[in-house]
């Protein structure tokens, strides 16, 4: 790298950095909380769901002993519902173990819930100002291009490698530095179109002096996603729908949501029968779907249907909810595309 690298990345960054709210103070829970909030997020869309958290949860105690659905519907929109999750059961740790606050080593910040290498130097970094790598997608791009580095930054190899660049040229300000590397790839080091003219550092960047700029990073092609056939069935009793709640693991784990089959193991009538104990009539098809998750697909196909009667089975956790208290509840993305065909039909 360079060797003017950081130090004019950091008059840049004084200069040009954006005003965030996370970024009004260096509290770890903050720096943690919008961490996990932008995983696979726009910067602009966590902004007002960050400032809703902490106006509700000011501290990691608070959020500990939050409410799990009052967390899941202040979540609600930003998707990756697992975050939420993995994001309380962090909250509890640090609170019980820890005594509010996060661990200031490596090895303990990467044992918590939720919290991988990125997260972690972002933490210790930013709120610690200790001397820790924070390599995400912004970093790969930069350092890419300075370096006109070919590795795959798909491999766990490649990030230890990114890892080790950037760990060499942390100066004294390491969290502002972390902040100026993101804010870099984010702003200016973009992934189409960067704007190189503009850029603190392009004097030394390889690929912009060899016109290589469009090569950098190498990443293999991503598998395909998934397509998966689902029947969705809005169930109705009373003016009242059924919902249930999910399974801890996979898909939208431990959300409520519609119940949902795949089309081509068994049908929702089968469903309904083996596993609620309810009898489906009137079954009527209103409309298809499709919502995109990061590795498959659903294609929808939504139906509603009277039931025999309000079953609650102890297996799966049901609940029948009008649409006022539907309202009240988080529900995911992929549910609501449903309800909206069944509000409009």
């Amino acid at each position: 790298m360079n060797p003017l690298f950081s130090e004019r990345l950091l008059i840049w960054y004084d200069k040009n950095a954006r005003q965030l709210p996370w970024r009004e103070s260096k509290d770890a829970y903050r720096v943690w909380l919008s961490e996990i909030m932008l995983q696979q997020t726009q910067v602009t869309t966590v902004i007002d769901y960050f400032k809703r958290f902490v106006d509700r949860y000011p501290t990691v105690g608070d959020l500990a002993s939050a409410d799990e659905e009052e967390v899941y519907k202040l979540w609600e929109g930003l998707g990756y519902y697992s975050r939420a999750t993995r994001l309380m059961q962090c909250a509890r740790i640090v609170s019980s173990r820890y005594n509010g606050r996060f661990p200031e080593d490596l090895k303990s910040m990467l044992a918590l819930p939720g919290i991988g290498s990125y997260t972690a130097g972002a933490l210790l970094s930013i709120a610690y100002d200790m001397k820790v790598p924070a390599v995400d997608g912004n970093v790969f791009r930069v350092v890419a291009r300075q370096l006109c580095n070919g590795s795959d930054i798909g491999k766990t190899s490649t990030r230890k490698e990114y890892e080790s660049i950037v760990e060499a040229i942390i100066p004294e300000r390491a969290g502002d530095f972390t902040q100026a590397l993101m804010e870099l790839g984010a702003t200016v080091c973009s992934p189409v179109s960067p704007k190189c003219t503009a850029c603190p550092v392009s004097e030394g960047c390889l690929a912009y002096e060899r016109q290589s700029v469009d090569s950098f990073p190498v990443r293999t092609a991503r598998k395909k996603q998934v397509r998966e056939r689902m029947a969705v069935g809005i169930i109705t009793s009373n003016d009242k729908i059924l919902f249930i709640k999910r399974d801890t693991d996979g898909l939208l784990a431990s959300q409520w949501g519609l119940p949902i089959v795949d089309i081509t193991r068994e049908t929702l009538a089968d469903y309904a029968s083996e596993e609620l104990d309810i009898t489906l009539s009137g079954m009527t098809a209103i409309g298809k779907a499709r919502h995109v998750f990061t590795h498959k697909i659903w294609e929808m196909d939504v139906y509603t249907a009277e039931a025999s009667y309000e079953a609650t089975p102890d297996e799966p956790e049901t609940r029948w909810l009008s649409i006022e208290e539907v309202e009240a509840i988080a529900v995911p993305t992929a549910f609501k595309k449903a309800l909206t065909l069944h509000e409009n039909k």
